[in-house]
């Protein structure tokens, strides 16, 4: 997963990982931005 997020820090991958997993965003929108 490392390559998919070279526009983010780890951190921030982690929060929107968190918030998706917590319902709080849509899959959709991850996908958009990765």
């Amino acid at each position: 997963m490392a390559n998919l997020h070279k526009k983010f820090t780890d951190s921030q991958v982690k929060d929107l990982l968190e918030r998706y997993l917590k319902g709080e965003i849509e899959r959709k929108y991850i996908e958009q931005i990765f």
